[in-house]
């Protein structure tokens, strides 16, 4: 699949050799630009982009957008709160100190000495 920047913009956050770039990209065979958001990982080998992305259309980022001032206030509003369970950790919110988890069940780690 081969795309065409358009545009590129400021990088988003640069880590040592991490990059998180933002650009205008038409990719083969589709007739409009996409916003592509991707993360590149630059060193002495050039390396190609990584998987780790978003394409959005046009009707995408105006839809992403408009709920901006939500996705802010409940970001900013979770950074304030302590350590949740979150839907992607399956409600479990983190590890218990002192269990692990052990064929299933869960086990209660004893101390020695």
């Amino acid at each position: 699949m081969r795309e065409t920047v358009l545009r590129e913009f400021p990088d988003l956050r640069k880590t040592g050799p991490v990059r998180l770039r933002v650009r205008i990209v038409r990719v083969e065979g589709q007739n409009k630009p996409r916003l592509d958001v991707r993360k590149y990982i630059e060193g002495r080998i050039p390396t190609p982009w990584t998987r780790k992305g978003i394409r959005l259309s046009a009707g995408e980022v105006d839809a992403l957008l408009k709920i901006g001032p939500q996705i802010r206030r409940a970001l900013s509003a979770q950074s304030r709160l302590p350590h949740q369970a979150r839907p992607d950790d399956g409600g479990k919110g983190g590890r218990t100190p002192g269990r692990h988890r052990v064929r299933g069940s869960t086990k209660t780690a004893k101390s020695t000495g």
